[in-house]
């Protein structure tokens, strides 16, 4: 309730219109409350700016009225469920863009701050780049000083990153990853945490196996970060700045964040309504999957390191 009413009052400041303690704000009004700094309200079928530029909604996938234009079926009975499908539903691309910059197009170098990460371990700090814009940075910052203290030197569950900072698409699309905004970090990456090369079941379903520890989640979503193993298509080790999620959530966030059947923009542009980006991808059987692929920043990133394994599942 704290962080409501905190919320409430920097919405009131800002000049955006008020908002009710109960009421969370939803869908593109909750992006409005998260970036105070930036976005100044939504009116007239625009995304008004606090520099003075304006952004069609039809640019973020939605209507005038800042619903989404594509059918995204009944409302989720959970209001948290539906809360964060609202938010999944917005284009945040052109947003983050102007936000946070184009790494395409340019330097990054003023846009992105450093930070010590993991400061207590015995081999000294890892220095890795965030952005500077919302206070990515310092979030970041303060996650990885949270985690010192609880754990001090022992906290070897998140030495290993697998980077934050990365000019690069997401995997299968033309769209730039949140790594490219400087707004997301892998944590200890392991194959079997990300759905793409984890097992799968006898019906080809990724095998959901978890060992990022509970505090590393909470000291994250305290932060304003996502925690990409309540995805569907999980990504247990990856974290991500969305503010708005908790924002549209009052606080809490439910153990998915979109039913598996959702229709959205969240990890890829939907190309048209049957698309399903957060549903499971069923592997036939004897489906070729790459087991060991490059996780470092660079034009190979994401190649496959071995010979494409067929798997019998029985």
């Amino acid at each position: 309730m704290i962080v409501i009413r905190a919320l409430v009052a920097a919405v009131v400041l800002a000049g955006a219109a008020p908002v009710r303690a109960d009421e969370p704000p939803q869908g593109i009004h909750a992006f409005v409350a998260a970036y105070p700094e930036h976005l100044l309200r939504v009116e007239g079928g625009y995304l008004w700016w606090r520099d003075g530029t304006r952004m069609p909604l039809a640019a973020l996938g939605l209507g005038r009225d800042g619903r989404p234009v594509r059918p995204q079926g009944k409302p989720a009975a959970d209001p948290l469920v539906a809360a964060t499908e609202a938010i999944s539903a917005v284009d945040y691309e052109p947003i983050y863009l102007k936000i946070y910059g184009n790494c395409r197009a340019g330097d990054m170098a003023d846009r992105l701050a450093t930070v010590r990460w993991n400061r207590a371990s015995p081999d000294g700090p890892v220095e890795l780049k965030a952005a500077r814009a919302n206070g990515v940075a310092a979030a970041l910052q303060r996650v990885s000083d949270a985690l010192d203290r609880e754990a001090g030197g022992e906290a070897a569950f998140h030495r290993a990153t697998g980077g934050t900072f990365n000019c690069r698409a997401i995997a299968g699309t033309d769209r730039l990853s949140l790594h490219g905004f400087g707004i997301a970090i892998d944590v200890a990456p392991t194959e079997e945490g990300y759905w793409q090369t984890a097992d799968t079941d006898r019906k080809g379903r990724p095998i959901r196996r978890n060992h990022m520890p509970a505090e590393v989640v909470a000291a994250f979503e305290r932060e304003g970060f996502v925690w990409g193993g309540r995805w569907n298509r999980f990504d247990t080790f990856h974290f991500e700045y969305r503010p708005e999620y908790r924002i549209a959530t009052g606080g809490p966030l439910p153990a998915r964040l979109t039913r598996e059947s959702f229709t959205g923009f969240f990890g890829g542009r939907v190309r048209r309504p049957v698309v399903e980006r957060m549903s499971y991808a069923p592997r036939p059987k004897g489906a070729a999957v790459c087991h060991r692929w490059v996780r470092q920043p660079g034009p190979n990133f994401g190649r496959c390191l071995s010979a494409p394994v067929r798997r019998d599942r029985r």
